[in-house]
């Protein structure tokens, strides 16, 4: 391979290197901007039922005001809110600790903050980096086939 040709390889991989780092950055700034939003939300509806409850609670002759609807959409922004949280973690390359909810580097072992033992990043067994290869058909040596 020719100096050049090294060379511009060299420069395709740092340029997608920086492309994917560029569309990660993106990614991570809408999820952050995208979970404010849904805890802004819930702090809100949270806020409603707060008001709905202290006027029930000051009128009691009035009509009870129905709950459901805002529980209902507060359960929905919260899975999204927990999605996203994932994502973004998983973008940051962090994982959750599921005793104390410590945010630690993926792939440490034990949580530096409680010493629970942490989920372990799926990683292909050796020989498995490009996923499994197909066998070679009966009957036929490897590389006929």
């Amino acid at each position: 391979m020719s100096f050049f040709e090294e060379l511009g390889n060299k420069v395709s991989q740092a340029g997608s290197k920086i492309a994917e780092a560029a569309k990660n950055s993106t990614q991570t700034t809408q999820l952050e901007n995208d979970i404010r939003g849904m805890q802004a939300e819930i702090d809100g509806c949270l806020h409603q039922m707060g008001s709905m409850l202290y006027y029930e609670k000051k009128n009691p002759d009035a009509p009870k005001p129905d709950y459901d609807p805002i529980i209902a959409h507060i359960d929905r922004l919260t899975n999204q809110l927990n999605w996203a949280i994932q994502e973004n973690d998983r973008l940051h390359g962090i994982v959750r600790c599921p005793q104390c909810r410590n945010a630690v580097a993926a792939g440490t072992p034990f949580c530096p903050n409680c010493g629970s033992a942490l989920p372990m990043p799926n990683v292909p067994p050796q020989g498995f980096q490009n996923g499994p290869q197909q066998a070679p058909p009966q009957g036929f040596p490897p590389g006929e086939g």
